[in-house]
This record gives C-alpha cells, sequence and structure tokens, in this order.
C-alpha cells in the first residue's frame, strides 16, 4: 500500500527566507538540503514522534518557479 500525505508545514519559513515566491530575487535561495532540514524540523515540531515513525521516507520537492518567472510576474497575470 502506498499513502501519499501532502503538507506546507515549513512554506512560510522558506519563502520569509527567500526561497521561493516573488522576494526571492532580493534574497540568496536556499539550497535543496537546507529547505530539507526546515521541512524535517517543522515535522517533529508539529508531529508526534508516533507518527513520524510510519512514515517510510519524506520527499521534498524543488520549487516550480522559473526563475525567468521571479522577474516578472505580471506576464503570467496577463
Amino acid at each position: 500500500t502506498v499513502l501519499i500525505m501532502t503538507s506546507n508545514l515549513a512554506t512560510e519559513q522558506i519563502t520569509t527566507e527567500g526561497s521561493l515566491g516573488f522576494q526571492a530575487k532580493n534574497k540568496a535561495a536556499l539550497s535543496h538540503q537546507e529547505i530539507k532540514s526546515k521541512v524535517t524540523s517543522e515535522l517533529k515540531r508539529n508531529f508526534r514522534p508516533e507518527f513520524l515513525n510510519r512514515v517510510d521516507e519524506v520527499i521534498v520537492f524543488h520549487s516550480l518557479i522559473k526563475k525567468g518567472d521571479q522577474e516578472n510576474p505580471r506576464l503570467d497575470a496577463q
């Protein structure tokens, strides 16, 4: 049996540090390892160890934002 769960637990921490979103052009982007570390710490902070021990693997995806889209976000809105 495969069970896929999704969450946006660390989104706020990641976006405020410049990894995602339209603010990213002014800040240095976080590496994938730094993002994974933040996600892991948020999982531990928000879920009980009994639950997390039943999860075999946590996959952190890369942002879907393209570099060009960060430059001018209004192009997609038109």
